[in-house]
Parts: C-alpha cells; structure tokens; sequence
C-alpha cells in the first residue's frame, strides 16, 4: 500500500500522515483510495514532512521492528544518510 506517496528513503524526512476519526463507512470508501495512492488529497487525511515527532496518547503501544519499545509517548527523529539501503539494478 503507498501509504505516503512520493515519500524518499534518504531525504532526511519523516513522512506522517494522519486519518481524522471516521465512520466505519467513510473508512470503507477511503480504503481503495489508499490501495491506490490517492487517499492524500482527501480533506481526512494530513500529509506532514518532519525531521523529528513526538507522538503520546494514553494507552500507546510503541513498536520499531517488531519490538515493542515503549508506551504512551514516543519520539521519533531521523539522521540524513543513516541507513544503508540495497536495491535491485535500476532502482533508485
């Protein structure tokens, strides 16, 4: 799922994106938006670029690669050039 469109691994940017609460059936007619790519143009969806966040609600459960790291708050901060990313010939 393209989730954040036209997002770059190795931009020095977080690309957030953020769903205003919905009815099951606004969610229902946005998920083949999302399937597609289009769903950031729809006034419930908030597209951000950030260098760092910081995200807390109760209840938060926090996971980073499959490991739970945290509850509740969780800051989140990225390094231009920090990760190493192989691809296939042609890729970018």
């Amino acid at each position: 799922m393209p989730i954040c469109v036209g997002a770059l691994p190795d931009d020095g940017l977080l690309d957030i994106v953020q769903v205003a609460p919905l009815s099951r059936a606004r969610l229902l007619r946005l998920f083949p938006l999302l399937l597609r790519g289009t769903h950031l143009d729809r006034p419930e969806v908030v597209h951000r670029r950030a260098r760092a966040v910081t995200i807390s609600a109760p209840g938060l459960v926090v996971y980073a690669d499959g490991e739970r790291v945290g509850e509740d708050e969780c800051a989140i901060s990225v390094f231009p050039g920090a990760l190493t990313v192989m691809v296939s010939e042609g890729g970018r």
